[in-house]
């Protein structure tokens, strides 16, 4: 067949012939099969096999023939699936075309034949291009040929038939209702869905920690900034969020200490130093931080020099001073001097010259007297645009001293958790041995707003003499006793005068005092029976161990405490005392220690006064040493768990610790035991990899 392409150019009409490619013909092949299940293609006199090869390139299928005398003949040709010969090798036959013929004939009846070379109609053309489709009909049902009956049938017995539905699905039905549903009680069923706390700790003789139960949601009628987590620490400290930061060598200095009070939580400066003062030191950074009404602001003398400033500068983390005629609070206001007044003098000059030469004189300050209220205060300093507002008395002694920078971390830290005089809460621990008494004194000194007698077991004679001696000589300072496990412990500290406990033994990540002492106790038990206890005689109670995540947070305060302690979950932070370094992977880490491992043991005798081994030749650990992964600023984590916190609580249907620990006690908060099962299904699963960023 030709092909005749019309084009019309200035009104003249061409017509080019292109001749049509070679095309094979089909045919059924008795040897491979006479039922035409398989055929042969017959080209140029030759008989060819289909050689089981299909390629599609760029969407162009490609059918390989060889020929028929297989393996004896290398000779192979290329169809289109329509059957026009794309490439052949006719050249590598190796016998006569006459001995194919022949054998041709005795077992091939060709079903299509090639068209004339003469036949150029329209009519023919179609009448061909029907034979061409009949013939990739038969292709196409020679190679996929139906499946026989004894295949079919096997496929049959082998298939499952589902039952289908009688009658017309389309027409709404009505949810069928048992017999034994309609003969329910639902009140009483409402009632029966999930148990009370007392039921789920009562009816098990086996502990429980926060991962064994899980709490029921309530209603939801408020949004989620409403919920206040305002809470008490011990009697009389009250903190607007429930985080507490742990007393460890690891965890919690001045940096920490800071960080906790400005989310509205507190931290605990740890006993581990060398000397007492060190520690009283970091209580006094933290006090001075944040201040309101700086009660004992560095002081320096007019006589002194610009080296001395530098010093108090080095020492103390700042440069706005007041110049009195003693150098020291009380005395009569001379000036103020701050690091602006000393930018320009060279470094040689600083020992040579005099603060008087470069403060500003009594006569230009503005001041405010002793019963201006700390908001007044403040808005002096707005209006004035002061950086420091000395207070004076009607003698004009220097009483105390306000600064503006406190103004602005007011504003960016609104929850912050500050004392009567407007500076960062703090707390610190004491060990149970008779020098504690030197360091109590110290630290009462540098305005210690708590203590806590850090023990692993505070039923003891030593702690229980060293509560009543403090209490007896700074009345005023709250202590909180511990670690307590059981309501027994819980009565002896409370009798002794504790304005808190602490609960918890064996239950930290790093602790193992519960494998190598065989001694303790599951936290979510723990937590329950002595809260209960200490509610009833108004302690409130401190969650200390086991906390993973923020959901334990809100766990732990369901369960009965008022705060949690963490120590795990702020180690690998910035504000954690040490230094990061680089893990296997490119981690990067940071140590952590328990209180009661050798590593801490060697560091200071003090950790070992709170295992009671300090006079014993061999040590024997209750705590491991490990590292933490990088978990940023804590001004990012803080507000994280707080927010969470509060999800937690939207989702019970309760807006303060308050009304939670009433529901929880009244039974109107319900809790269900988790099975291990249950556990897994709470969890991340049935995923390939995930990532799971806190914030």
């Amino acid at each position: 067949m030709n092909n005749i392409i019309k084009s019309e150019f200035d009104d003249a009409i061409f017509s080019t012939v292109i001749p049509s490619p070679p095309r094979v013909e089909f045919a059924p092949s008795q040897k491979c099969g006479a039922d035409g299940k398989n055929v042969v293609a017959i080209y140029r006199g030759y008989t060819f096999h289909l050689d089981r090869r299909r390629t599609a390139d760029n969407g162009i299928l490609t059918i390989y023939w060889r020929c028929c005398r297989r393996g004896k003949c290398p000779a192979r040709i290329k169809t289109n699936e329509e059957g026009f010969v794309t490439d052949d090798k006719l050249d590598t036959h190796n016998h006569s075309i006459e001995d194919v013929k022949r054998k041709s004939r005795k077992r091939s009846k060709p079903i299509m034949i090639n068209e004339s070379e003469n036949n150029n109609s329209v009519n023919e053309s179609t009448s061909l291009i029907q034979d061409f489709v009949g013939s990739l009909l038969t292709l196409d049902k020679a190679l996929n040929p139906p499946p026989s009956k004894k295949r079919q049938e096997r496929r049959s017995s082998n298939s499952v038939k589902m039952p289908g539905p009688e009658g017309d699905i389309s027409s709404p039905r009505a949810l069928s209702l048992p017999d034994a549903l309609k003969k329910l009680n639902w009140e009483d069923e409402f009632d029966a869905d999930g148990i009370s706390i007392t039921e789920m700790f009562k009816t098990h003789n086996t502990s429980l920690t926060y991962n064994d139960f899980n709490i029921f949601p309530g209603y939801i009628d408020f949004p989620v900034h409403a919920v206040d987590l305002t809470t008490h620490l011990t009697k009389k400290i009250t903190i607007r969020a429930p985080l507490i930061s742990s007393p460890m060598d690891t965890v919690t200095e001045h940096e920490m200490a800071i960080t906790m009070a400005l989310h509205g939580g507190i931290g605990i400066i740890h006993a581990n130093f060398p000397t007492p003062a060190d520690q009283a030191n970091e209580v006094s950074k933290v006090k001075r931080y944040k201040q309101g009404f700086i009660i004992s602001p560095q002081c320096i003398k007019p006589d002194d020099s610009v080296m001395d400033l530098f010093e108090i500068k080095q020492k103390y983390g700042f440069t706005g001073t007041p110049v009195t005629d003693t150098g020291k609070v009380g005395g009569k206001l001379l000036g103020l001097v701050t690091s602006r007044d000393i930018d320009f003098i060279k470094e040689s000059r600083y020992k040579t010259t005099k603060i008087s030469e470069v403060m500003v004189p009594r006569d230009r300050l503005i001041t405010g007297n002793k019963s201006l209220e700390l908001p007044d205060a403040y808005n002096i300093l707005e209006k004035e645009k002061k950086g420091k507002l000395p207070i004076v008395n009607a003698n004009d002694e220097l009483v105390a001293l306000i600064a503006r920078t406190d103004l602005k971390k007011s504003r960016d830290f609104p929850q912050s958790s500050y004392d009567k005089q407007g500076q960062l809460m703090v707390g610190a621990a004491i060990n149970t041995r008779e020098n504690s008494k030197k360091t109590v004194e110290l630290l009462v000194e540098a305005g210690v707003d708590v203590l806590i007698i850090d023990s692993s077991n505070g039923a003891s004679a030593y702690q229980v003499s060293l509560l009543k001696w403090i209490k007896e000589t700074y009345p005023q300072v709250e202590v909180i006793a511990g670690n307590v496990v059981t309501m027994k412990q819980a009565k002896l500290l409370i009798d002794s005068g504790a304005d808190a406990l602490r609960i918890g033994m064996g239950s930290g990540s790093i602790c193992i005092t519960q494998e190598v002492m065989a001694v303790g106790r599951a936290q979510g038990s723990a937590v329950f029976q002595v809260a209960r206890y200490a509610r009833s005689r108004g302690i409130p109670v401190i969650a200390d161990g086991g906390i993973r995540d923020v959901g334990y947070i809100t766990k732990a305060v369901a369960l009965g405490a008022s705060t949690v302690m963490m120590g795990g979950l702020l180690a690998g932070t910035n504000e954690a005392p040490g230094e990061y370094f680089w893990g296997p992977n490119g981690l990067r880490l940071k140590k952590y220690r328990g209180m009661g491992s050798i590593d801490a043991m060697e560091a200071h005798s003090t950790s070992q006064d709170r295992y009671f081994t300090s006079d014993d030749a061999i040590k024997v650990a209750q705590g491991v040493t490990a590292t933490m992964r990088d978990r940023g600023t804590c001004h990012k984590f803080l507000p994280y768990l707080i927010r969470g916190i509060q999800h937690g609580f939207q989702d019970i249907g309760v807006r303060s610790l308050n009304e939670l620990h009433t529901k929880v006690y009244d039974g109107t908060i319900k809790f269900e035991l988790r099975s291990q099962n249950a556990q897994l299904e709470g969890g991340v699963h049935s995923l390939h990899s995930y990532e799971k960023p806190m914030y």
